[in-house]
């Protein structure tokens, strides 16, 4: 059974300390983000203007592009640094890139421009870096995950083809589980997720929701994950006892 570690988990705690919980259980895999365009935009125009903005694709086009230096610089320097960690034999790093383009109740951005225009930027932006790397492939073990808030299983196989080999969810009901991680399935794609913040916060995971997770964890595409919302040690502490009950299970 594979169990990952969102960027969340490393701002609450020492990632070693952590990790050495989880490691017996299974396969432990990092995820470590980097903020996406439109997250990039949101954050400097704030959600409401620049969801008003976006509408058509060459309006949206125009509006990421003054963020995309910057961003690139960080893809790059990000997996540099990664990429020396992942090491052949190991577990494989993740790389996801965070854009919250969607939310439970439906897309923020529209699905077609996600799907033609902003998967297109970002396949460019993850063929050059793959094309220009500071040392060969077979040097490192490090892939790229595209994170969103809600359902974006319509644009997974636009997700796949721009370079992407993992999609890590949030807010998104147990009872999608598992048409969700099919779908990634069918389009080649690792499926990060099943722990939401909202459980995490409640308490103790039950363990009819344990066995059910578990049971998703077994398919070959699932990695059982935090959902990267998590802000305290106490929500902290619930994951790692939910990873126990999944293992266990």
């Amino acid at each position: 059974m594979r169990f990952g570690l969102s960027w969340a988990a490393a701002e609450i705690a020492d990632t070693n300390e952590v990790e050495t919980t989880l490691m017996p259980l299974g396969q432990l895999i990092r995820l470590t983000k980097i903020d996406g365009l439109w997250a990039r935009l949101a954050q400097d125009k704030g959600y409401h203007d620049a969801m008003r903005l976006a509408q058509f694709p060459a309006d949206f086009m125009k509006l990421i592009n003054p963020y995309g230096d910057a961003m690139m610089r960080e893809m790059r320097e990000t997996f540099n640094a990664v990429g020396k960690l992942g090491k052949p034999g190991e577990a494989t790093q993740y790389l996801c890139i965070a854009d919250d383009v969607c939310t439970s109740i439906g897309w923020i951005v529209s699905e077609d421009i996600v799907r033609d225009a902003l998967m297109k930027v970002y396949g460019r932006m993850i063929t050059s870096i793959l094309n220009d790397l500071p040392f060969s492939r077979d040097e490192f073990n490090v892939e790229w995950c595209f994170h969103s808030d809600g359902d974006i299983s319509s644009i997974y196989p636009a997700i796949k083809m721009a370079g992407f080999s993992a999609v890590h969810c949030a807010s998104v009901p147990y009872a999608s589980l598992s048409t969700l991680v099919g779908k990634a399935g069918s389009a080649d794609l690792l499926f990060f997720g099943g722990v939401l913040t909202e459980t995490v916060d409640q308490g103790a995971m039950s363990g009819e929701l344990a066995r059910q997770i578990a049971i998703l964890a077994r398919r070959p595409n699932m990695v059982v994950c935090d959902d990267g919302g998590m802000t305290t040690q106490r929500q902290l502490e619930h994951y790692l006892d939910a990873c126990h009950k999944i293992a266990l299970c």
